[in-house]
């Protein structure tokens, strides 16, 4: 094992997770696979909470893998060539040198930002990480304005994801905890069933429940992305609690 690199370890039995996930998306990074979000009109506010349980398909890509990201290229989550995570906006949050290289296993990753520069914390199954960048400015929240949010990749399509995704979360102006979407059970970090509210109009949560409707919001907002380069069998049996 390498300086830095984490490998998944979890167990798939059904039988121990309270909250089950039936599903996730797959996002296909040679069909250019990914979720479009609404147009967005907000303030571009620094302060955000974004939950999400991603698997890898592939490590070591030519260019950036964005979990999520802004259509107009900015405000991306994403594995690095170099298979470090960051958050990159006008300016980031980085794990480097920690490094994610397990195609095998499910992991939790939980961001915030706001609203001071040095503010920002990345989880990754309920464990903080350490930073070697923490800085922002006045533009760098995940909502921008006049763009829209989009799941597997940004920039329409530039630099896309190549793996699983379930359960995503995402809060505008919003600062919430890796503890309302995870829980530690026998030293295991597993998914718990989110009991908040969507205390903002532009918050969604993606289950990808609904195999001809996998951009469906279940926040109760509406705010439904569309499916690009996507059909029915982008939804899979696989996630944190099932199949694994």
């Amino acid at each position: 094992m390498f300086k830095g690199e984490f490998f998944h370890t979890t167990s798939g039995a059904s039988g121990f997770y309270d909250h089950q996930i039936e599903q996730s998306v797959r996002i296909d990074r040679a069909s250019s696979s990914y979720l479009d979000g609404p147009t967005l009109s907000s303030d571009n506010s620094k302060k955000f909470s974004v939950s999400f349980w991603c698997k890898r398909s592939s490590i070591g890509l030519s260019s950036a893998g964005v979990v999520a990201g802004s259509s107009g290229g900015g405000s991306q989550l994403q594995f690095e060539t170099d298979d470090t995570f960051r958050f990159a906006s006008h300016t980031q949050m980085d794990t480097d040198p920690q490094v994610f290289r397990d195609t095998g296993g499910w992991n939790h990753f939980f961001i915030k930002n706001g609203p001071n520069s040095g503010d920002g914390a990345i989880y990754l199954n309920g464990n903080q990480l350490t930073l070697s960048t923490n800085t922002f400015n006045s533009s760098s929240g995940f909502f921008q304005n006049g763009a829209k949010i989009q799941v597997g990749t940004s920039n329409n399509g530039s630099y896309t994801f190549d793996g699983y995704i379930a359960e995503f979360f995402a809060f505008y102006d919003q600062t919430k905890s890796h503890t309302d979407f995870g829980e530690t059970k026998n030293g295991v970090w597993i998914p718990k069933e989110y009991s908040g509210s969507f205390g903002s109009s532009l918050d969604f949560h993606l289950k990808f429940e609904n195999a001809s409707d996998l951009g469906n919001d279940s926040s109760g907002n509406n705010n439904d992305f569309t499916a690009t380069n996507m059909g029915a069998d982008h939804q899979v049996l696989d996630s944190p609690t099932f199949g694994s």
